[in-house]
C-alpha cells in the first residue's frame, strides 16, 4: 500500500499551513522550489485505495497539465500503524500558486489589475470547461481560487474542502460571514436562503461565472 513519492527524494519541509484552502506550503530539498500539499488521512484500506486511484486518474487524464487547472505533480500513501489503530495517510502535491484574483484585488482597492483579471477569466472559464468536459463541478468559484502560474497564466486551484464539498455546503457555511461575498448560482443561493427549499442537482446545474469589476461579483 505504501507509495513513495518521485518528485521528492530528498524530502521536503512544511512551510506554513495555507488560510485560504485546506492544503499547505512546502519546499522540496531536491530543487528547492515550493509546492503545495493537500493531506488526506483515512481510516480504511479501501478509502486509501480509492482516494490514491482517484489521483492516479488525476494525473494520468487530459488537461491535468494543460495549465488551467493546478497541476497534481505527485502522490504518496504511507500507512502509519499505532497500538490500537492503522492510519493511511496520503498526500498529493500540486504546483505553486503564487497570486491569485483575490490578492491582486485587495492590493489594488478592491479592483483587480485588468490584466490580471483577463487572464483570470480566461484560465479559469478554460479550466471549467475541462472539467465540464469531464462530468465534473468545480462548486467554489471565488476570486481566491482563480490563481496564476509563473507564466502568469490564469487557472483553477485544486478544489478545497474547506468550507464544504458541495456548491450549496458551501454557501452555506459562508453566507453568515460579514463582509463575505457570494459566488454561486442564484438557485444555489436560493436554496440557502429559502425556506423549505430542496437540494441542488449540481450535476445537472452547471454554472459557468464570470467577473464583474465594479461589484466584485460573479455572474
Amino acid at each position: 500500500m505504501d507509495k513513495k513519492t518521485k518528485l521528492f527524494v530528498k524530502g521536503y519541509e512544511n512551510v506554513r499551513k495555507l488560510k485560504e484552502s485546506d492544503m499547505f506550503l512546502i519546499k522540496s530539498k531536491d530543487d528547492e522550489k515550493l509546492y503545495m500539499m493537500k493531506e488526506y488521512v483515512l481510516n480504511t484500506e479501501k478509502a486509501a485505495t480509492k482516494c490514491c486511484k482517484d489521483l492516479k486518474d488525476k494525473s494520468e487524464r487530459r488537461g491535468n497539465h494543460s495549465g488551467h487547472n493546478q497541476t497534481l505533480v505527485d502522490y504518496s500513501c504511507k500507512v502509519d500503524s499505532g497500538f490500537c489503530s492503522t492510519t493511511y495517510i496520503v498526500r498529493a502535491f500540486y504546483q505553486y500558486i503564487s497570486e491569485d484574483l483575490a490578492r491582486n484585488a485587495n492590493v489594488h482597492e478592491g479592483v483587480a489589475v485588468h490584466e490580471r483579471l483577463t487572464n483570470g477569466l480566461y484560465g479559469g472559464l478554460t479550466g471549467l470547461a475541462e472539467l465540464n468536459d469531464m462530468q465534473e463541478n468545480y462548486n467554489d468559484i471565488r476570486p481566491e481560487n482563480v490563481g496564476f502560474n509563473s507564466e502568469r497564466q490564469g487557472l483553477l486551484r485544486a478544489r478545497s474542502d474547506k468550507y464544504g464539498k458541495t456548491a450549496r455546503e458551501i454557501t452555506m457555511n459562508t453566507v453568515s460571514k460579514s463582509n463575505y461575498f457570494q459566488y454561486c448560482s442564484p438557485e444555489v443561493y436560493n436554496s440557502v436562503v429559502s425556506k423549505g427549499s430542496k437540494d441542488v442537482n449540481e450535476q445537472k446545474k452547471r454554472c459557468f461565472c464570470s467577473w464583474n469589476v465594479s461589484s466584485r461579483s460573479w455572474y
